[in-house]
C-alpha cells in the first residue's frame, strides 16, 4: 500500500513523531542530550519551524511545532534524523547505521482540546511507559523546564545554546555504557571541540496562536489545564501499576542502558494524520484531504504522461518529472 500524500498547511500546529524500527536512540545519557539539543538547534538555525514542545523518550520524540514552509517543515524533521544518525554512528564507531523506521507522522492538530490532549500525552508518556513517575523525574531530553518557565505569557520564550558539533570532533566510545563520570567528560570533550555556537529558541505557547487564543490570561488557562490532564495521566498509570504490580524502570536504569540498545516496540499503530477532538471538523477534514488526493491523483497521471502544464492543488508536493524522450544510440 502506498504511503499517504503529505500536505502541510501554514500556521498550523502538528505533532511529528519519528520512530526507530530496533533500538534505543535516546537513551539518558547527558552526551546523547547534547547531540540532541545540538541538532535541533543547527537545524533550527534558519527558523524553519516554530518549536513549541518536545520530549525524546527511549525510541521516538514526540515535537509540537507551527508549521511555517511546508518545504522546511520536511527538512526540519528530515535533517533532525540525518544529524542524530551521523553523530551516533561516530560516538559507537559504525560505519553504516540506518535507525528510523518508515516515515514520520506528520498529523495536523485541528482544534484546541485536540492540542491540550496531546501536549499532556506528551509529558505524561514517561509516566505511562512505566519508566518514572512523573515528568519532572524524567531524565532524557524533553521541554518540560521551558515550559514551566514560560507558562503565563502567550509570546514567552526560551533560549539555550548548544555547540554546532562536528562530526570529526565526535570520540567513539569505548563503551555503549557510560558511568556519570564518562559521560560528564565526553560531554566536556565535545563542547570545547566545538566553538561556534547556535541559539534554540522554543516559544511553548505560540502554538496557541493557531486556535485564536490572544491574551495572557487564556494562556495560563489554557496551560494549568494541560497540567491537571498531566497528573491525572500520571495518577491512573500509578493506579495502573499498582492494579497489574508492574514496577517502575528508574532514573538508575535509565541513564545506565547501552547506547542503541536493541529494542523493538510492541506498539504498531497506523500513522495518523489529523487529530481532532470534534467528530464533524474530523469528518470534514479528512473528506477534503481525500479531495485533495484524488486531485494530485489525476495530476500525477498527467504528470507521468508528459503533460509539464499541469496545475497541482495548492500546498502539493510534486514528484519528479520523469524523461520526456528516450534517446537512442547515434550510428555512424
Amino acid at each position: 500500500m502506498p504511503r499517504r500524500r503529505r500536505r502541510i498547511i501554514s500556521n498550523t500546529c502538528y505533532e511529528i513523531c519519528f520512530r526507530a524500527r530496533a533500538t534505543l536512540p535516546f537513551v539518558a545519557y547527558l552526551i546523547i542530550k547534547l547531540i540532541i539539543g545540538a541538532a535541533i538547534a543547527r537545524t533550527q538555525r534558519d527558523n524553519k519551524v516554530i518549536l513549541c514542545h518536545d520530549i525524546w523518550n527511549g525510541s521516538h520524540p514526540h515535537i509540537i511545532i507551527v508549521a511555517k514552509d511546508s518545504q522546511q517543515c520536511v527538512n526540519f524533521y528530515s535533517e533532525i534524523q540525518k544529524k542524530i544518525t551521523d553523530a551516533l554512528k561516530r560516538l559507537v564507531g559504525l560505519n553504516h547505521l540506518q535507525i528510523w523506521e518508515g516515515f514520520p507522522m506528520v498529523a495536523e492538530i485541528a482544534d484546541l482540546d485536540a492540542a491540550k490532549e496531546r501536549i499532556s500525552y506528551l509529558y505524561a508518556n514517561p509516566a505511562q511507559d512505566n519508566l518514572v513517575d512523573s515528568i519532572e523525574k524524567f531524565p532524557g531530553y524533553s521541554s518540560w523546564e521551558d515550559f514551566n518557565k514560560c507558562f503565563n505569557f502567550l509570546k514567552a520564550e526560551s533560549k539555550k545554546v548548544f555547540p554546532w558539533i562536528r562530526l570529526p570532533s565526535i570520540p567513539k566510545l569505548i563503551s555503549p555504557c557510560l558511568s556519570s563520570t564518562q559521560d560528564s567528560n565526553f560531554v566536556r570533550l565535545v563542547t570545547r571541540r566545538n566553538k561556534e555556537k547556535h541559539l534554540l529558541v522554543r516559544k511553548p505557547n505560540q502554538w496557541m496562536s493557531c486556535f485564536g487564543i490572544e491574551t495572557d490570561a487564556d494562556v495560563e488557562n489554557i496551560n494549568k489545564d494541560i497540567v491537571r490532564r498531566i497528573r491525572e495521566r500520571e495518577e491512573l498509570s500509578r493506579l495502573k501499576r499498582k492494579v497489574e504490580n508492574k514496577p517502575l524502570m528508574g532514573i538508575s536504569k535509565l541513564c545506565s542502558q547501552p547506547i542503541l540498545k536493541f529494542h523493538v516496540s510492541k506498539k504498531k499503530e497506523r500513522k495518523i494524520f489529523l487529530l481532532s477532538s470534534i467528530r464533524k471538523l474530523r469528518v470534514q477534514l479528512i473528506k477534503e484531504f481525500q479531495e485533495f488526493c484524488i486531485l494530485c491523483r489525476e495530476c500525477y497521471l498527467d504528470w507521468m504522461s508528459g503533460k509539464i502544464n499541469v496545475e497541482w492543488p495548492p500546498g502539493a508536493f510534486r514528484p519528479p518529472l520523469p524523461p520526456l524522450v528516450n534517446l537512442l544510440p547515434i550510428r555512424t
